[in-house]
């Protein structure tokens, strides 16, 4: 068998060796390897075919970068529902329990972002964050309740 030194193609910005022997007078490509480059850094790849990433670190570079644009709106208003969730935590011990406007607001409730509603029959309605429901009664006094699971 006589092996040739191979050649090189530029196909869609990669280099392509295709090495190639002979037998019994016969071409067959035995090897191709595909040069790639780092979806972050663009250094040049080695190892499995389907190896994109240099290490880690640019995996995760690569990663966040693309989900810090859609994520710049969900983020903040994300931030205010948890935090509203753990001052309703933190305020209802048990099921339900009433409070006044004044105390929601003195520990940073904001009011305006809720997960849900829920209409009941009689025409109230519960602005609900995840689990804890708030209703308003009379003037300044707010009813919280606890939702329980459903199984």
């Amino acid at each position: 068998m006589i092996t040739g030194d191979g050649f090189n193609r530029k196909i869609n910005g990669y280099t392509r060796l295709y090495p190639f022997a002979y037998n019994y007078s016969r071409f067959t490509l035995y090897d191709i390897e595909m040069e790639r480059a780092c979806l972050d850094c663009g250094t040049l790849l080695r190892g499995r075919a389907d190896k994109k990433f240099c290490d880690d670190q640019c995996r995760s570079s690569y990663n966040n970068q693309l989900k810090a644009g859609s994520a710049s709106a969900i983020r903040p208003v994300n931030a205010i529902l948890r935090k509203n969730h753990s001052i309703l935590t933190r305020l209802c011990i048990g099921n339900k329990i009433k409070l006044r406007r004044d105390d929601l607001l003195r520990y940073g409730f904001d009011l305006t972002y809720h997960t849900h509603l829920y209409n009941t029959q009689t025409g109230n309605t519960y602005y609900f964050c995840y689990d804890y429901g708030y209703m308003r009664l009379d003037g300044e006094v707010f009813l919280v309740v606890k939702r329980k699971d459903k199984l």
